[in-house]
């Protein structure tokens, strides 16, 4: 999930991220989201 109580799952995906076969930057933000009543983490993948 996007989740930001749940940094082991965000960890992966950040470590997939570096292990792609294309090189890519990616930037993170976080921010509430009032349906799910939790604070979710949003990427921006790109290439490099």
């Amino acid at each position: 999930g996007n989740g930001a109580s749940c940094p082991e799952s965000l960890q992966m995906y950040e470590e997939v991220l570096t292990q792609l076969a294309v090189p890519v930057t990616f930037t993170k933000d976080q921010a509430f989201v009032p349906s799910f009543f939790e604070d979710w983490v949003f990427y921006q993948v790109t290439r490099k």
